[in-house]
C-alpha cells in the first residue's frame, strides 16, 4: 500500500510538472501582432515584412523580434522600429512600433533659367510623397549637375 501511495504521489507530481510545462509553452506562443505609429505605410505591409519572424502560433524569442525589426527596417520607410512583447494568459502579444521617415511634400527648383522645371524633374528620382532618402537625394544632385553641364 505504501508503494502504491508513493507511485500515485510521483504520478501526481509528474502530471503537475507536465501541465505546468504545457501552460508555460503556450504562454510563450505568439497570440497576436499589433502595429503602432504607422500613418502612410499600411499595417498589412508591415506585418507582411515581419511574417517570417513573427507568426501567430509560433514561439516568441528575442531572435524572432530582432529579425522582424530588421525586416521592417529594410522596407526603407521607417526612421525607427521597436518590437516589444507582453505575456498574457492567451499567449504573447507582440507590438511593432514604427516611426515613419519624413515625406517629401514639395520639390522646387530655384534660380534655374536655362533648363525648365519639367526637364529637371525628369532628371531626378525623388518624387513628392516619397520618403526622404538622403542617398537618392545625393544622387539626384549629381544628376542635376550633369544635366546643367550638358545643357547649361
Amino acid at each position: 500500500m505504501h508503494t502504491r501511495g508513493r507511485a500515485a504521489a510521483t504520478l501526481w507530481v509528474v502530471s503537475l510538472f507536465l501541465w505546468s510545462a504545457t501552460v508555460q509553452a503556450q504562454q510563450n506562443l505568439i497570440a497576436s501582432v499589433q502595429v503602432t505609429g504607422n500613418e502612410y505605410i499600411s499595417r498589412d505591409a508591415i506585418l507582411d515584412a515581419a511574417k517570417d519572424a513573427l507568426r501567430i502560433g509560433s514561439e516568441y524569442s528575442d531572435q524572432a523580434a530582432n529579425a522582424a525589426r530588421a525586416a521592417v527596417l529594410r522596407m526603407g520607410y521607417f526612421a525607427e522600429v521597436t518590437v516589444s512583447h507582453e505575456v498574457t494568459p492567451e499567449g504573447v502579444t507582440v507590438t511593432i512600433a514604427v516611426v515613419e521617415r519624413k515625406r517629401i511634400e514639395q520639390i522646387a527648383f530655384v534660380g534655374n533659367t536655362v533648363i525648365s522645371d519639367s526637364v529637371l524633374q525628369e532628371a531626378i528620382r525623388t518624387r513628392v510623397g516619397h520618403v526622404v532618402d538622403n542617398e537618392v537625394i545625393r544622387r539626384d544632385v549629381g544628376r542635376l549637375e550633369e544635366q546643367y553641364s550638358r545643357q547649361g
